[in-house]
């Protein structure tokens, strides 16, 4: 609207303040429904001119009829050092879709002063870790004066940024909170569980536990909508306000990490509850993977506690009395619930509808360690503390089922060792720097278990293992298909024989390997013969030593 209008109501005025300069007004002159309701009588004075209003904020406000183009986004602008004269700033803008602002010639200027000062871009190696996926990182040198000033930033091409006041630092996990209530909780949440676990914030943990219960309560509300038939389905960034009351944050670090895995259960079971829609399965991946780390984390932290607790000086304890309990609760959800295949089963069913193009629906990387690289890191987790969570045998049935029905975008990687291998260490790789970053904090030496070494080998051995029942000459065929070399299938082959060798350490695993299989096991495999067994045995020797086909 151009410059302020007056609401003369029966008795009083009521004046709206200025909302954005236009050089063709129509706000008003359009007739929105509001103003034209009868409960809502008002009448519109005519238009004030800009120049003809005073304020008493951004007094010096350079008033134009010209509509600046303020298509980016300053999303931080804070104060990273200083001297007498001059403060260094740190910058972080939106990237656009069109093209990267690195390269691209940018000043900081202010509200209320004259002077421009170069932004100089960060390449993304030099960019620091707290700042957004999709915000560019760039530095400016102002002088002192402006620790609290009124920015943006102008490009070159006349593009402007939207205004933001500088602060003395950047507000601890804003980012995060606001990357994770703007999606629903697939963003953010990892970040906000890694600075609660390894770094021992206790403000991260504050952040994850409001964001979360806020989101859970709005998909509670969503559930509540469509028994009604007002929910569209459609996958949602969903917002909320953040006004929230500090109630949660004096929650315990355990049950902050509970409220995280109860709002991943929560988007889940919200997803997989809808018709299958390849649209949201990468939504579902995200959700599942937020799930496990939450499990791997609690894990991983209540392993190392002991180890910790011979040291001096220690800061932030997280309860392993609670921590633990809470990770096998939710890792038992995945069986006990069938949560696991639920999810599996839509991924396969929004697949299998979908067009052939399954890469512009699913990061199938992200979801064969979702499927297979995470659960057998969980696996060695339990194991380490007695298996109490989910009895492993039942365990490997479930990831048997969810990669038996996969889409090859998915379960090919089953048959690339190399793949499963770097998969298994990208997942393993975070969790070794974070014991080496709280090694290194309490200056004492920490140990990841050792069963995690070789996790992936057990789990990919008793799949293949379960799939040779099914058919008895997949390698046969894959020695000779073009696609497969057979220096790599016989690496393969050698994998799974290094896992079954380490079954002993897992309880009741043992069981595909014995001959005379339990009740249970003769009852999944339908069969009571030793032969049967030592078929599949030869099967996977053979093709480690080069043999089959």
């Amino acid at each position: 609207m151009c410059g302020r209008n007056s609401l003369f109501i029966d008795q009083a005025d009521l004046e709206a303040g200025i909302l954005r300069i236009e050089s063709d007004p129509g706000y008003f002159a359009d007739g929105p429904p509001l103003l034209q309701n009868d409960n809502f009588p008002i009448t519109v004075s005519n238009p004030i001119e800009a120049d003809a209003l005073s304020t008493s904020s951004y007094a010096d406000l350079n008033r134009s009829s010209d509509t600046e183009r303020t298509e980016l986004q300053l999303q931080d602008v804070y104060l990273e050092s200083s001297t007498d004269d001059t403060a260094q700033l740190g910058v972080v803008v939106a990237d656009t879709e069109e093209t990267s602002l690195r390269g691209t010639e940018a000043q900081l200027r202010g509200l209320t002063q004259e002077s421009r000062f170069t932004v100089t871009w960060a390449s993304a190696a030099d960019t620091p870790d707290d700042v957004p996926a999709d915000g560019i990182y760039g530095t400016a040198a102002v002088p002192t004066t402006w620790r609290a000033a009124i920015v943006q930033v102008a490009l070159a091409d006349d593009r402007r940024s939207t205004y933001r006041q500088v602060t003395s630092e950047p507000t601890p996990y804003t980012r995060s909170t606001h990357d994770m209530l703007s999606s629903g909780g697939r963003e953010g949440v990892q970040t906000l569980i890694w600075n609660l676990i390894f770094y021992g914030d206790a403000r991260a943990g504050h952040s994850l536990s409001e964001a979360a219960t806020d989101l859970e309560a709005l998909i509670g509300e969503s559930e509540a909508g469509a028994m009604q038939g007002t929910d569209d389905g459609s996958p949602g960034k969903r917002s909320v306000s953040t006004g929230r009351g500090g109630g949660r944050s004096a929650r315990s670090p355990h049950k902050q990490l509970q409220d995280s895995l109860e709002l991943s259960k929560a988007n889940l079971e919200h997803l997989v509850a809808q018709s299958p829609d390849s649209g949201r399965t990468q939504e579902l991946v995200d959700h599942l993977e937020n799930y496990w780390v939450g499990i791997e984390s609690g894990y991983v932290r209540a392993h190392i506690t002991d180890q910790l607790s011979a040291t001096s000086g220690t800061g932030l304890r997280l309860d392993t009395d609670g921590l633990l309990p809470t990770a096998r609760e939710y890792y038992r959800e995945l069986h006990s619930a069938g949560l696991l295949g639920a999810v599996s089963d839509y991924l396969m069913e929004a697949l299998r509808i979908a067009p052939e193009a399954h890469a512009s629906y699913l990061d199938g990387g992200q979801a064969f360690e979702c499927l297979f690289a995470r659960p057998a890191l969980v696996l060695a987790l339990d194991a380490e503390f007695g298996g109490d969570g989910v009895p492993p045998f039942y365990f490997v049935q479930d990831i048997f089922k969810a990669l038996s029905g996969s889409q090859p975008i998915i379960a090919e990687s089953l048959l690339y060792p190399c793949l499963v291998e770097d998969h298994y260490a990208a997942v393993l790789e975070p969790y070794r720097d974070g014991l080496q970053q709280l090694a290194e904090t309490y200056d004492c030496e920490l140990t990841f278990p050792e069963r995690t070494a070789h996790a992936h080998k057990v789990l990919l051995y008793t799949v293949w293992y379960q799939e040779l029942k099914r058919n008895p000459e997949p390698f046969t065929e894959a020695v000779q298909s073009p696609r497969y070399s057979r220096q790599s299938l016989e690496k393969l082959g050698q994998m799974m024989l290094e896992g079954r060798n380490r079954l002993d350490n897992y309880d009741r695993l043992t069981e595909f390997t014995d001959g005379s299989l339990n009740a249970i096991a003769q009852k999944m495999f339908s069969e009571d013969s030793s032969g049967k067994t030592a078929n599949r045995e030869n099967t996977i020797e053979q093709l480690a030593q080069g043999d089959c086909g």
